[in-house]
């Protein structure tokens, strides 16, 4: 089975312009990103799906020299470029994740592609509803779906926003991986503002120049450095009202295994 990962980057940014392009530890936001992508279990192909624009010609060039294969196509149209870029790949499996996400962990991505893969659905996620880190999001899919939302998806909101219809469509079959410690959602581990830069800069200055080995390896520096979680805790992270979703659990990462969430479990994240 081909997986891949599809991962949209461009240069502009509103508050925050080139910021997959700035400095962190030994590489780029983006570099970093792309080196956990390429850690995550079970992926076949990386690719960074940039604008054919002339702006964002130093981001392409940017994820070819970290080893990534680089898919070109429209800007505004979103959707179109993404799933233009799975059709090049011959994917019969896509995993999205943001390119200004540079501490997510590779574990835990594997997993929502696994339990996709485990449970027989279209479509798989970690925040429906939200319960681990803001950084660490991860949506799988598969191509089928994919190739539906392009032919059905008609607003520019549609366009825009890669997996909305996965997301909201009634006849697509979705489940979710939910996290045990839902606090752990308000932390902020994502680069979208002059503050969450500041983060991360401030963690990699701790971890060396790779960054964190992990997920707990964050969350211990965090513990023990509750002030860096200040640092942009005031942006807070998004909700959003969204269908409910069978959730399952890790019941074991090695080797990987999942369990049902108790309805309890469930409406504890959500309340």
């Amino acid at each position: 089975m081909n997986n891949a990962i599809i991962i949209q980057a461009r240069m502009s940014s509103t508050r925050l312009p080139g910021k997959v392009l700035l400095p962190l530890g030994d590489t780029t936001v983006l570099g970093q990103v792309l080196r956990r992508a390429k850690a995550i279990p079970g992926i076949t192909h990386v690719c960074v799906a940039v604008p054919d624009t002339a702006v964002d010609e130093p981001v392409a060039a940017e994820a070819a020299a970290c080893g990534a294969l680089v898919y070109r196509g429209p800007e505004a149209d979103v959707l179109r470029r993404y799933h233009d870029a799975a059709a090049w790949l011959k994917a019969d499996t896509v995993m999205r994740i943001t390119s200004d996400c540079p501490i997510f962990s590779p574990a835990l991505s594997g997993a929502v592609l696994q339990l996709l893969i485990d449970s027989g659905a279209d479509y798989s996620s970690n925040n429906m509803p939200a319960s681990w880190p803001h950084g660490t999001e991860t949506e799988v899919f598969t191509m089928s779906l994919l190739a539906a939302c392009q032919r059905q998806a008609e607003t520019p909101f549609e366009r825009e926003h890669v997996t909305v219809l996965m997301r909201y469509r009634d006849d697509v079959k979705r489940i979710n991986l939910l996290g045990a410690h839902p606090e752990q959602r308000t932390l902020r581990w994502t680069v979208d503002h002059p503050l969450d830069y500041e983060f991360m800069t401030r963690l990699f200055a701790i971890t060396g120049p790779q960054g964190p080995r992990d997920m707990d390896h964050t969350l211990a520096i965090l513990a023990e450095r509750p002030e860096l979680s200040q640092i942009n805790a005031h942006f807070g992270h998004y909700d959003a009202e969204e269908p409910e979703v069978v959730s399952k659990m890790i019941d074991s990462w090695s080797p990987l295994r999942f369990r049902d969430a108790s309805s309890q479990q469930q409406e504890a994240i959500e309340n």
